[in-house]
């Protein structure tokens, strides 16, 4: 059990209860005038019928203040305590309980039940005008300070349904992102492996023809199929990790490829972007779904310095290496932020952890937004 420093309501209104019964209890059998007050025994009764509906005055606030004040109009037809000041002290606490656990119109009738009490117990003792004003003035303040309590803990709870609402849209909306960008990725290795059994079918049939007649051509059609069927077996195991709902359709254009960036810079260029491409090392045999990524990557980080840019321009460099390649997409922006870290990250980072890769992205420092992003070549199914 972890102990958290924090006491429940109910403990303190019972602490509460039980302060207001010494100190009354007190006030009655030390400075209790008989002759003026009435007897000390009844006075002690009441004192504790008075105080008793206290522990129940949030979780039954209207029950609470009733059976109280009943206890002290009834104290007040008997013996009006004259010279006491705890009872209205207790009268003053349970109608700012009421007013802050009920809405206005009945905090107001509970509110105007405190002023009818006090006004018959300073009529039928000193019926003094700064008597009624300085009651008044205080049951007005114990009653308007529960009423702002209670709006501000309205608020506050409706900011809080609202925040949690907000957080649950978030996370349900960042979730379908990631269920698009998945179906999405799973329509185009669909196509990437398709591509492969067909390339296989073609060079099976070739191998077919020319296996009595030609034995070397026979077996550089069969290897062809072996290359093929490997990507083909590697891009299907991913595809089958993929979420992918039932009406996505596979689409039939070939998919794009890091060799074909040129293409898409071209594209932001005719836009009215400027662009400059940079491009480093040697490209190696680059797997399809690798390639597909890659191009990807470039195409979001241009989209986003298309929104945020403030100079229209990018510059965009690919490194091959041994054994990844490296890309970054550098450009300049109008604000402290160059990334909107909205779904578009979302579906850039789950293209490259399924390759195996990372993404890094934030200012230079000189005014501009860098994104960099690594790819492995190698194709480890996960």
């Amino acid at each position: 059990m972890v102990a958290t420093g924090k006491r429940s309501p109910a403990v303190v209104d019972i602490v509460v209860a039980g302060i207001a019964l010494v100190a009354l209890q007190l006030e009655v059998w030390i400075w209790w005038v008989v002759s003026e007050e009435g007897p000390k025994t009844v006075a002690s009764v009441l004192a504790l019928a008075m105080t008793v509906p206290l522990v129940w005055r949030r979780t039954r606030p209207v029950a609470s203040f009733v059976a109280l004040q009943s206890v002290h109009a009834i104290w007040l037809l008997v013996a009006p305590p004259r010279g006491s000041l705890v009872p209205f002290l207790i009268e003053l606490l349970a109608l700012f309980s009421f007013a802050q656990a009920t809405p206005p119109r009945v905090a107001f009738a509970g509110f105007s039940a405190t002023v009818g009490l006090e006004v018959y117990f300073v009529a039928g003792t000193t019926n003094s005008f700064a008597d009624y004003m300085f009651i008044l003035a205080f049951v007005a303040a114990a009653w308007a300070t529960g009423q702002a309590v209670r709006a501000r803990q309205i608020r506050a709870d409706a900011l809080f349904e609202q925040t949690v609402r907000l957080e649950v849209e978030k996370e349900e909306q960042a979730r379908e992102a990631v269920d698009a960008e998945r179906a999405r990725i799973a329509r185009e290795l669909h196509d990437i492996v398709s591509h492969a059994l067909s390339v296989m079918v073609v060079q099976a049939a070739a191998a077919e023809q020319v296996l009595t007649t030609d034995p070397p051509a026979a077996g550089a059609a069969l290897r062809n199929v072996q290359e093929a069927g490997r990507g083909a077996r590697l891009e299907l195991r991913r595809m089958l990790g993929l979420m992918r709902t039932t009406d996505d359709a596979p689409q039939l254009d070939p998919q794009p490829h890091v060799e074909h960036l040129d293409g898409l810079v071209r594209e932001f260029t005719d836009a009215g972007m400027s662009i400059v491409l940079n491009v480093t090392g040697t490209a190696p045999e680059i797997p399809a779904g690798v390639g597909l990524t890659a191009y990807r990557v470039v195409q979001e980080a241009l989209t986003n310095a298309v929104k945020h840019g403030c100079g229209r321009s990018a510059e965009v460099t690919v490194g091959y290496g041994p054994d990844a390649m490296t890309l970054q997409v550098v450009n300049p922006v109008s604000g402290p932020l160059g990334f909107d870290g909205g779904y578009g990250l979302v579906g850039m980072r789950e293209r490259l952890e399924l390759y195996g890769g990372d993404l890094s992205l934030g200012a230079n420092g000189d005014g501009r937004f860098r994104l960099r992003a690594r790819l492995p070549y190698a194709e480890v199914a996960r």
